[in-house]
């Protein structure tokens, strides 16, 4: 190698190495790389179907070559029409369930997700709290720490705009809203490693500038969706069972409920349709409802057979099946639905199985035998020995029809399942005399009588009763009563027996004298003390105190004195 070829090696040499040295040690720093968003929704085969429902869960997760990924934006194309609410909202989360707002039969929608990386600004002041539901922005300084209350100041309205906590329920001026358990709670956040860009413990809020910090190129994706059709059926039990040849009885007094639902989610439910007997005129119900109550004054529901309708719609104008009661294709309802109207201001009602035959009801002919004689046939009957409607408000507003009602049961009796209705219809006035051997007591030997009834406890003081045994009135007006029939009377669940202890708040007014059993049971009472008499309690079956044929007497003084006052 020459001179001259060697003098310009070094040359070159020299150039490269100060070309190193000088990329190496530059002042100007790099600028932050902002991360990347990644989106995908798990789906059989890793492949998005043709068409889904309105329910989505994405999944989003975030990489940042210099950083570290913090959080995450979101949007769907449809928050544009979703007042109240930001156009991004802002998460920690990495997945989201999300009901996409079909409108029409067939739809696409948008999602675009854009990490947030932790060169973001978080200028908040010192001792901040945050709300995981909307994730606003509080300073604690209320009443209780953890909880949002009335001394609490809300510095960042989060994912919602206009200063909106969370909602109305959690206002200090809702009447739902207690300081001490208040459903709001509030995170403290660690404000000062998120402003020293270190570890951060507990939760993040929205920083306060991102526009460097985010994915300028969001991941996005779109669901092509198609309206599910909803769905409704009656509520299981909610009709009464039987067989296609058989008639379910009720007053003009009933109550439907259903169970609607639909796959895009059960806000997509804009309407439920009823018709009563013609489907050519639908009457229509809100989508939040899941009940109805035909009733006196509804149109059409007069004496006679019915069958009720509904059908439900969702948002995107589509109906579901149709629905019917009675319903002639199911094997296990009954195949015709009676509608009655009230006759007389006197319900019968017959809850006494027991004492029935394959061939009569010598129990039910005998009060009607009394009540025929005093009203002259203006009385209604209704039956339910084999069970009560299945909505309480049923058999309140079927008692309400009348304004008094005579109960007559077994020792196996409704009257249990009765007992708020009971409650309810005494309190609002109603008159009602029960004859039961039954309790309330069941099968348990301490649990408590019925609350309705006034008893302070059971005492079960005569097993058995014979024919010639009395009933002796207490209370002037009351005739004495002589036990009748063939054998001996007895309750069914030995050794349980007839006599209790009356409350404070009721008046004896019967009690029992047996001819073979020491003892003087308490056999009946009336409340209220006074006047106005309202409830008549006769532990004893009536139908076997005619001994000496004036069982009328009684029933006329009780209808036409006791609850007449």
């Amino acid at each position: 190698m020459s001179l001259d070829t060697r003098h310009l090696s070094i040359a070159l040499l020299g150039a490269l190495l100060l070309s190193s040295c000088s990329e190496r040690h530059s002042n100007q720093p790099l600028g932050n790389s902002p991360p990347e968003t990644h989106l995908s929704i798990v789906m059989p085969d890793s492949a998005l179907p043709d068409t889904s429902t309105s329910m989505q869960i994405p999944h989003w997760w975030g990489s940042d070559v210099d950083g570290e990924v913090m959080g995450y934006l979101v949007r769907w194309d449809y928050f544009e029409d979703q007042p109240g609410f930001s156009q991004w909202f802002w998460t920690t989360a990495e997945t989201d369930t999300f009901f996409v707002p079909i409108q029409t039969p067939d739809s696409s929608f948008t999602i675009e997700v854009r990490a947030v990386d932790n060169s973001a600004q978080w200028d908040y002041p010192d001792g901040i709290s945050l709300n995981l539901f909307d994730y606003e922005v509080f300073l604690d300084i209320g009443l209780i720490a953890g909880y949002y209350d009335p001394g609490d100041s809300l510095i960042a309205d989060g994912n919602r705009s206009d200063n909106q906590i969370d909602s109305v329920y959690y206002s200090p001026d809702s009447i739902y809203w207690t300081a001490e358990n208040s459903p709001l709670l509030l995170y403290e956040v660690d404000i000062e490693h998120l402003r020293q860009n270190t570890p951060v413990y507990g939760p993040i809020p929205i920083p306060t500038n991102y526009s460097v910090s985010s994915d300028l190129t969001p991941a996005a994706m779109t669901f092509p969706v198609r309206n599910s059709l909803p769905t409704v059926t009656f509520k299981y039990g909610s009709n009464p069972d039987g067989q296609p040849q058989d008639t379910a009885f009720t007053f003009n007094f009933r109550t439907f409920i259903w169970e609607a639902q639909d796959l895009d989610g059960a806000n997509t439910i804009v309407q439920h349709y009823w018709a009563l007997d013609d489907t050519a005129q639908w009457d229509s119900l809100p989508g939040s409802v899941s009940s109805m109550t035909l009733e006196p004054g509804t149109a059409g529901f007069d004496e006679g057979a019915h069958t009720f309708f509904l059908r439900t719609k969702d948002i995107a104008g589509a109906f579901s099946n149709t629905i019917q009661f009675p319903d002639t294709s199911n094997e296990e309802q009954p195949g015709v639905w009676y509608v009655m109207e009230p006759v007389g201001d006197i319900l019968l009602v017959d809850d006494d199985i027991i004492h029935e035959t394959a061939y009569t009801d010598s129990t039910r002919i005998f009060y009607q035998a009394a009540l025929d004689t005093l009203t002259g046939y203006q009385y209604s009957v209704w039956d339910v020995e084999k069970g009560l409607p299945y909505s309480e408000n049923d058999l309140l507003g079927t008692m309400q029809l009348f304004d008094k009602v005579i109960w007559f049961a077994d020792a196996s009796s409704q009257l249990a399942n009765a007992a708020n209705s009971i409650t309810s219809y005494l309190f609002m006035d109603g008159h009602l005399l029960v004859s039961t051997s039954d309790l309330g007591e069941g099968n348990n030997y301490d649990y408590p009588p019925f609350y309705f009834l006034g008893i302070d406890s059971v005492s079960y003081d005569i097993w058995r009763f014979w024919p010639g045994d009395s009933l002796a009135a207490q209370v002037s007006g009351y005739p004495d009563l002589k036990l009748a029939g063939m054998g001996a009377i007895t309750h069914l669940e030995s050794p349980k027996g007839f006599g209790f202890q009356a409350a404070d708040s009721v008046e004896v007014i019967y009690k029992g004298y047996s001819l073979y059993t020491p003892g003087e049971p308490i056999l009946g009472i009336r409340w209220p003390i006074g006047q106005a008499h309202r409830l008549i309690f006769i532990d004893m079956y009536l139908y076997r105190a005619n001994g000496k044929g004036n069982m009328g007497e009684f029933f006329d003084f009780v209808l036409n004195n006791q609850f007449e006052q």
